[in-house]
């Protein structure tokens, strides 16, 4: 991230940044005015993940860097089958289709579903808030 991205990211936090820098900055990187978020456990410091462990959830989700908002999920990334696995105990076929038991292929489509519909009524919702702004 740019020394901007992380002004705004500590701004966000109430932190100086020379602590938001000491605290998650990877010290390995030598970067002056670039820096490189720490991993824990093999994901960006900022990434939660819920009580089961089903979704992870972005704590500076309002300010994060432009590389984390461009970043999308598929099944060719090694983090994604991981994930797929640890998670829903689910695998890729060579193929490309996702395989393992029938119950917890119902409930990862089932997630799938629940976060399109999210999504879709964000976007609702946000048009709703910008008509009444336009109204005005």
């Amino acid at each position: 991230m740019s020394l901007t991205e992380a002004c705004r990211i500590s701004g966000d936090l109430g932190l100086p940044l020379s602590v938001f820098l000491g605290r998650y900055a990877d010290q390995h990187w030598y970067g002056l005015d670039s820096f490189l978020l720490r991993q824990h456990d093999g994901a960006c410091v900022f990434l939660e993940h819920t009580e089961d462990n089903k979704k992870a959830i972005c704590l500076i989700h309002r300010v994060k860097p432009p590389a984390c908002r461009e970043w999308t999920s598929n099944l060719y990334r090694r983090e994604c089958r991981e994930g797929l696995t640890k998670y829903w105990q689910l695998t890729v076929s060579p193929s490309g289709e996702l395989e393992g038991a029938e119950e917890k292929l119902r409930s990862f489509h089932s997630f799938i579903e629940s976060l399109m519909i999210a999504e879709e009524t964000d976007a609702n919702t946000r048009m709703s808030v910008q008509s009444l702004f336009l109204r005005v």
